[in-house]
């Protein structure tokens, strides 16, 4: 992203990433589309990795405005392709 961090960088945060992390709520309903949580319900403060039994999760990243969502498959680590 940047070669060197200047401190110009380090005091304006809206020249650094944000970067979340959310759990992938389970799902509900007749189609087995909807949940009962909200994003914020889901934030989480880390993302631990066990081999074949961490939970499924997302990286959402706020950059200059842009946002780009990225699933990872809970066993590997590895991003998944999106849907689309």
């Amino acid at each position: 992203m940047y070669d060197k961090i200047t401190e110009e960088i380090e005091q304006d945060s809206s020249l650094k990433p944000k970067v979340s992390f959310y759990a992938v709520a389970p799902l509900s309903g007749e189609d087995g589309g909807n949940t009962n949580y909200d994003d914020e319900d889901l934030k989480l403060i880390r993302v631990s990795f066990h081999s074949g039994s961490s939970q499924p999760f997302f990286a959402e990243i706020d950059f200059r405005d842009n946002q780009e969502k990225l699933e990872f498959d809970p066993f590997s680590g590895y991003v998944l392709k999106s849907k689309e």
